[in-house]
């Protein structure tokens, strides 16, 4: 049986100025073990950026880091945005780019679950194209 679809897909990306980025590195050690455990969390992962030429290190984005979390409810994922470890994140950040793409999100996120319903109970598929600067 396949896992249940999450109700909230959240994406956090930071931009860390060049005198964070040690600290960067450690806070991305050490939350993946914090996140542990935050009610209706089904899934997290803490990442890095790239210039999206290659996936080699030349090409890594120390100054951007991101979070993708799943959660079960809406609720859940409201509630997250006062943790810890995102407070943290924002007092070490100078940008955090989140609440600038949720309207697009969620309006393209009840696409895609309109899109899915429709399929009378069977499983459905969705393409997403990502161009070079925003999601098509």
């Amino acid at each position: 049986m396949p896992a249940p679809t999450p109700a909230v897909v959240a994406l956090h990306v930071w931009t860390v100025p060049t005198a964070g980025i040690a600290s960067a590195v450690g806070r991305l050690a050490v939350d993946r073990f914090r996140l542990r455990g935050y009610p209706g969390l089904t899934f997290a992962k803490l990442l890095g950026t790239g210039s999206g030429k290659t996936f080699a290190p030349q090409d890594a984005d120390p100054n951007h880091w991101a979070l993708l979390t799943c959660w079960d409810t809406p609720q859940a994922a409201t509630s997250f945005e006062r943790s810890r470890v995102l407070r943290r994140w924002d007092a070490a950040a100078t940008e955090r780019y989140y609440w600038a793409q949720c309207v697009k999100d969620e309006t393209m996120a009840e696409s895609i679950a309109r899109a899915v319903a429709t399929t009378d109970g069977r499983p459905g598929a969705v393409v997403h194209v990502t161009g070079a600067f925003h999601s098509e």
